[in-house]
């Protein structure tokens, strides 16, 4: 799981660098949104979030906590949230 979830780092790394350097001014656009949504819904903000993301320490302990918050919920929790990603995914179409 650790690998796994250190290959998910790497390409959120790998997008968030392509974003916030590369030449499309469409990439770019979607990026200031991003750092703008991010600003007023996570602790810290956008370079919180980032914080997170490039440091390989905090990644693993929020990853962690993750993985055992989810352990921790019933059944029934999961299948909501299993269900909702899927109606989202669904809906992308």
């Amino acid at each position: 799981m650790e690998e796994q979830l250190e290959v998910m780092r790497q390409a959120l790394l790998s997008a968030l660098n392509e974003m916030e350097n590369g030449d499309n001014p469409m990439m770019k656009m979607m990026m200031e949104q991003m750092k703008s949504q991010m600003a007023g819904a996570f602790p810290g903000g956008w370079d919180g979030m980032k914080e997170i993301v490039t440091n390989q320490e905090k990644w693993k302990e929020m990853m962690g906590g993750l993985v055992e918050v989810v352990k921790g919920m019933g059944e029934e929790d999961f299948q909501m949230i299993m269900n909702q990603m899927n109606d989202l995914s669904e809906g992308e179409d």
